[in-house]
């Protein structure tokens, strides 16, 4: 700390020290205005994840609560033939 105060005790190192300063400060707020930009895209991503969230529960519960009916998916067609049959399929290729 002493180093530095002697270097600002005459005018050019005055100068050199406000020139330091100046740079700083001009860094520091880009570096801020970076971050809110960031926060603000982050911010509108997390709305964006939340709004699917609910959308999804949405679809899982169904809209008065009870769970969604099956669709007519391959998944749902053999668990279907598992259910009637007792067995299960299985494809193999050679």
């Amino acid at each position: 700390m002493r180093a530095r105060w002697t270097k600002t005790k005459t005018r050019e190192g005055a100068a050199t020290e406000l020139s330091r300063l100046e740079h700083e400060k001009a860094r520091l707020e880009r570096e801020r205005q970076m971050w809110l930009s960031n926060q603000t895209r982050a911010q509108q991503r997390l709305q964006v994840v939340e709004r699917r969230i609910a959308e999804m529960g949405a679809i899982l519960t169904g809209s008065a609560g009870e769970p969604a009916r099956r669709r007519n998916t391959p998944a749902a067609a053999r668990q279907a033939t598992v259910e009637k049959t007792g067995r299960r399929e299985v494809t193999l290729e050679y």
